[in-house]
């Protein structure tokens, strides 16, 4: 039964044009074909025989899409991308990379490179529990606040619609929850940013990271993908051991032979005392969504933890999150680099609202049948 809830994909040369595009889950079709070209060469794929299982899911493939199409239903609405993968073992379930495939071919799920917002938070959340900062410490959340960066510019950080609060303590924890800007800056500081950087990029983010202030806000030199935050994602969700994206699980050539089989592969990418950190990440996480900025992709079923994220403009909007079982990544944006969105369907685009809500609708479909989990934190003590 390990390949039930594949799909066997037979590579054919001569499909007319018009079946191979509008055909099933094409953007991931089509990911895969790159794959098998990267590995064996486009004469060896091209000439046919070839049999490809995949670790694709029909039913959740539907739900993404039905999900993104639900939310941004009109021809002229922004674009959305998603990833979801099994966190236990790097399996991509789910993956939708744009609109229409037969009249955009670039990937958005996983070629698009964008900025990833306060996503990034977590990074520099993880860093800092693993250099022993309590969640509890405090820093004034409020004003701008600027820092003299050595061979660069002065930063200048202030809060989303500049924000200000009664306070003059906040907890890195409800900064977090809140998503607040100034507090998180400070905190930056402290910590590092060679630091977060190489957090991130162990984690799963693979473009290059350059050890500035700026890339604990989303601020990077060059984008992500949702393919990489998803990874990343699903590695805190597995406590810090980190599976790469996995789509293709078997090949068979044309004799019946497997000519190439997945072994699953996995690592601890950061250090011993991870775990315990990863589930005060995820504690915290679960805040976000329970009473923070992430609560329109609250599941209503079981615990899920995940983080929003939105540029300047709102040029992208991310949501990311996972339960114990499944990781997900929503992205939404327009093709077009730097085209700002505004409002979409009487709602002012932020990570907690169209990207959260489709997140929201395709777990929920996606993961009703799949088994509910909770943390249980004597695993940590007793395990690790």
């Amino acid at each position: 039964e390990e390949y039930d809830d594949t799909i066997k994909m037979p590579i054919i040369t001569q499909r007319p044009r018009e079946e191979t595009e509008k055909g099933f889950a094409p953007y991931f079709v089509e990911y895969v074909k790159q794959i098998l070209i990267e590995n064996y060469g486009v004469e060896r794929v091209f000439e046919g025989g070839f049999e490809i299982y995949t670790t694709l899911d029909p039913k959740m493939q539907i739900a993404a899409e039905n999900a993104i199409e639900e939310i941004l239903p009109d021809p002229e609405d922004p674009a959305a991308a998603l990833v979801a993968m099994d966190p236990t073992n790097g399996y991509i379930m789910a993956m939708v990379g744009g609109k229409d495939f037969t009249e955009m071919k670039f990937n958005l799920a996983t070629q698009a490179k964008r900025q990833p917002g306060s996503a990034f938070k977590v990074f520099v959340l993880l860093s800092a529990l693993e250099q022993g900062i309590s969640p509890y410490m405090t820093f004034n959340p409020n004003g701008n606040v600027i820092f003299d960066i050595y061979g660069s510019e002065p930063w200048e950080v202030g809060n989303y619609n500049d924000a200000s609060y009664e306070i003059n303590e906040m907890p890195v924890l409800e900064a977090t929850v809140k998503s607040i800007n100034v507090v998180y800056s400070q905190l930056i500081m402290k910590i590092g940013a060679y630091g977060i950087a190489r957090i991130a990029m162990d984690m799963g983010i693979e473009t290059l990271l350059d050890p500035y202030p700026s890339i604990g806000l989303g601020g990077l030199t060059v984008g992500v993908s949702p393919l990489e935050v998803c990874t990343a994602f699903s590695t805190i969700a597995n406590y810090g051991i980190r599976h790469d994206p996995v789509a293709i699980l078997k090949v068979i050539d044309k004799d019946g032979n497997v000519f190439e089989e997945y072994e699953e592969e996995e690592r601890r990418v950061l250090t011993p005392i991870t775990p315990i950190n990863a589930y005060r990440a995820i504690e915290i996480m679960q805040q976000v969504m329970l009473r923070g900025t992430g609560t329109r992709a609250r599941l209503d079923d079981r615990p899920c933890a995940g983080k929003t994220g939105t540029t300047d403009e709102a040029e992208n909007a991310w949501f990311s999150g996972f339960t114990t079982n499944l990781a997900a990544c929503v992205w939404m944006g327009y093709p077009e680099v730097n085209k700002k969105m505004g409002i979409i369907h009487d709602m002012r685009v932020q990570g907690g609202a169209h990207p959260a809500m489709i997140w929201n609708l395709f777990m929920t479909e996606a993961t009703k049948d799949l088994p509910i989990f909770f943390i249980n934190i004597t695993v940590f003590i007793y395990n690790f």
